[in-house]
């Protein structure tokens, strides 16, 4: 069966083969699919690619390491529809951690744990977790796992799978997603379920990244939520702050210790969370970037969004001011429009923080598309450009 795939959606960077140097799995995006239910398009997922380093310095196609995941191997209680390929395949679910506490990362995808036997090589053979930690399997025929991350948020040696459903799940049964928090043992179906606190938006929320930061230097690992609505469609930005108790909960403490976002409801919310330390003073802050997608106000979108952690208080940034960009209208024929009273002023896109120079400084890199017209058919020009630290 041919497998077509159209780009990576969420690339994990782990030492899997064991030999001291980063490889990478990327959750990949595959063919456009039509919604029998609403007639919505949307993709299917592709099967991962898995690069590993070698010894002679460059990376192998790793892919078929994944045991469970190939054609010539799935188990056939993995692959109900008898398409070809597992039915927890997915481009973004998808998580690493030590599951088993052997020292090796293993891959979690959907509903499965993949066991990585410290050679670069998994498979799904082994302890898995239980149906009553599944959106598949709790609210059949229409959930599934939107999201996955981990980290050992009990400090027992073995790190635990958040398991976030899909909007539709959350607007149908409340919440929001939860935490297979392990018991000490590597008898993952065992763990426990954890609930985590309500979301931004009440039973209308896109669980869309999850990272974690000790905030409060307290030794336990804290979460932080990246969403925005179902409906309106990705409206709304913003993070949310879960603090880890250090007792196997979490509470909300985003009012207390972040800046105020209500601003931000009406901004477009898909993205990626990045956690790097910006104005190199030794705390981890926060970048959240969103997409750029603008209309007209108050719709006003930022591409970047940048938290500044100030002794465990978050603070935005301004961007507006503080970053330079270029946008569409500084493209040669479009000009005109830089004074044009009809267009508001434009925002900042994605901007990748990256320390280019090498100065120890954070810099960005980020690009803007030449907007196109129905009179000039020619592609547009994409530019890549620097931001560069002041110092």
């Amino acid at each position: 069966m041919i497998q077509i795939s159209l780009g990576s959606h969420r690339t994990l960077v782990e030492d899997f083969n064991g030999d001291g140097v980063l490889d990478f799995i990327c959750g990949m995006i595959g063919e456009p699919v039509i919604n029998k239910v609403d007639g919505g398009t949307n993709s299917k997922p592709a099967l991962p690619i898995v690069a590993l380093s070698n010894i002679s310095g460059k990376y192998i196609d790793g892919s078929e390491n994944l045991i469970g995941m190939y054609p010539q191997n799935i188990n056939y209680l993995d692959d109900l529809n008898k398409d070809g390929v597992p039915d927890f395949l997915s481009d973004r679910a998808i998580a690493s951690g030590d599951f088993n506490n052997d020292g090796f990362i293993d891959l979690f995808m959907v509903s499965r744990i993949l066991y990585n036997d410290g050679k670069g090589i998994f498979n799904i053979n082994g302890s898995q977790i239980s149906n009553q930690m599944i959106p598949s399997k709790l609210d059949p025929p229409y959930s599934n796992t939107y999201e996955a991350f981990s980290d050992d948020f009990n400090n027992d040696g073995f790190d635990d799978i958040i398991i976030a459903p899909d909007s539709g799940f959350i607007s149908r049964n409340g919440g929001s997603g939860w935490v297979v928090m392990s018991n000490g043992t590597p008898d993952v179906s065992s763990w426990i379920k954890v609930n985590l606190p309500d979301p931004r938006y009440l039973n209308n929320t896109k669980l869309n990244h999850m990272k974690s930061i000790d905030f409060n230097n307290d030794g336990f690992r804290d979460l932080i939520l990246a969403s925005t609505r179902e409906s309106p469609y990705y409206s709304g930005a913003g993070i949310q702050l879960l603090k880890n108790n250090g007792d196997e909960t979490f509470s909300d403490v985003t009012s207390l210790n972040v800046s105020d976002q209500t601003h931000m409801d009406q901004w477009h919310g898909e993205g990626d969370l990045i956690i790097i330390d910006v104005n190199n003073d030794g705390a981890l802050d926060i970048v959240h970037l969103t997409g750029n997608t603008s209309d007209s106000p108050p719709n006003i979108h930022h591409g970047t969004n940048i938290y500044i952690n100030k002794s465990g208080f978050f603070e935005l940034y301004d961007t507006d001011n503080k970053l330079p960009f270029v946008w569409w209208a500084q493209f040669k024929g479009w000009e005109s429009f830089i004074k044009d009273v009809n267009f508001y002023k434009p925002k900042l896109d994605n901007a990748f923080p990256i320390n280019i120079n090498n100065d120890g400084w954070l810099d960005f890199i980020s690009y803007k598309k030449q907007i196109m017209s129905s009179n000039n058919p020619t592609p547009g020009i994409n530019v890549f450009y620097t931001i560069e630290s002041k110092n």
